[in-house]
């Protein structure tokens, strides 16, 4: 039961102290979570074009523009821009696994300019 003691008290510390978001967000998730609010248009001039566009099925011209650069294990850079019928961009998730480090060059120049 000693032994038991720490691991049991690191996770309930662990969990009474979560917010919801990630203790260490990367640059690449505040460089994307930058355009929301900004026109979707202006997002893909600077990001490019996306991989993937989903259409809203409740909400005609709502959508999501998807972006993914991922390779293996080496990376994982995903993108989910949600935009409204005036196609601006409502919210975004971003997945970021090692891409700060594939990204660095670049980040500046992603993140949007106000």
């Amino acid at each position: 039961m000693k032994r038991l003691l720490p691991v049991v008290l690191a996770l309930v510390s662990a969990c009474s102290a979560w917010t919801g978001t990630a203790p260490n967000e990367s640059r690449f998730a505040r460089a994307a979570e930058s355009w929301t609010g900004a026109p979707l248009d202006e997002m893909i001039a600077t990001w490019g074009p996306p991989r993937q566009y989903l259409d809203d099925s409740e909400i005609e011209g709502a959508g999501i523009a998807i972006w993914r650069s991922t390779w293996g294990e080496a990376y994982r850079c995903n993108i989910n821009a949600w935009y409204d019928p005036d196609r601006i961009v409502t919210r975004i998730d971003v997945t970021s696994y090692k891409c700060d480090d594939k990204y660095e060059e670049h980040l500046d120049m992603l993140m949007r300019k106000r």
